[in-house]
């Protein structure tokens, strides 16, 4: 095979890539979240078997999205300063738990995007800057791995393990998408998407895991709507992030 036939053969992979495997990615990581809010909202009961069941089914669909994060960190080596970056990221995320305890909690009932404004634009400002500024490390555990720190930190203020494959699903959700754009030369359109989903899928997963664990449950009216405003509020988050994880990448360390 000549360079003229291996060039060909590299653009059509990319090509293939591009048309197919992005539009499936994207397609799955929104369906989802989207199937488990809709099911559990819908079938959601206060009999034990019925709850029971609805857990067993979070469980094992979280456990299957989280199986490629796992993947991801077994099978690349992830570099030493994306490990850092990538820890200190997850740890300012975690602070979010104590920025909603800033305002009074009758807010969070009569401002409908209170959430929004509290956890997942600062959120998607905090992610998008990770990815921004990690991205001419070639690195494909970023995401996950940050969502790993934030769940662990999560979990030692808050114990609770059902929802340790919320956290883990989240980030191999996100993990996966990153991986799937990364022949995108668009890197800024590419990061504002994955601020969107980083707030849907969050948002989502969160909902399903609430109604679970506390029978605190929402019409679907509600909690889909809801779920699709955290996201856009995580990719308005993005746009400041990824400039600001463009400065980080250009600093000399």
């Amino acid at each position: 095979m000549d360079i003229k036939d291996s060039a060909m053969n590299i653009l059509l992979s990319k090509n293939y890539h591009k048309t197919f495997i992005v539009p499936i990615t994207l397609l799955i990581t929104f369906i989802i979240p989207l199937f488990l809010l809709v099911y559990i909202t819908q079938n959601y009961g206060e009999e034990l078997e019925v709850k029971l069941k609805l857990v067993i089914i979070l469980l094992i669909l979280s456990a299957l999205v989280s199986s490629y994060g796992m993947y991801t960190m077994s099978y690349y080596k992830i570099k030493p300063k994306t490990l850092a970056t990538s820890t200190i990221f997850g740890a300012l995320l975690s602070s979010s738990i104590w920025w909603g305890m800033l305002f009074p909690p009758f807010l969070y009932k009569i401002v409908p995007i209170m959430t929004a404004l509290t956890f997942y634009f600062p959120g998607g400002i905090i992610y998008a800057a990770l990815v921004s500024a990690t991205l001419n490390e070639g690195s494909r555990t970023e995401s996950f791995y940050m969502m790993l720190v934030y769940g662990i930190i999560s979990e030692l203020i808050y114990p609770n393990p059902l929802w340790i494959l919320y956290y883990l699903g989240w980030g191999s959700l996100l993990q996966l998408v990153k991986n799937s754009l990364s022949m995108y030369k668009r890197s800024y359109l590419a990061i504002v998407l994955l601020s969107f989903l980083f707030g849907y899928v969050g948002a989502a997963l969160a909902k399903c895991y609430i109604i679970v664990n506390w029978g605190n449950w929402d019409p679907l009216f509600k909690s889909i709507p809801g779920s699709l405003i955290d996201g856009l509020f995580s990719a308005l988050g993005g746009v400041i992030g990824y400039r600001i994880g463009v400065t980080i990448r250009s600093l000399p360390v």
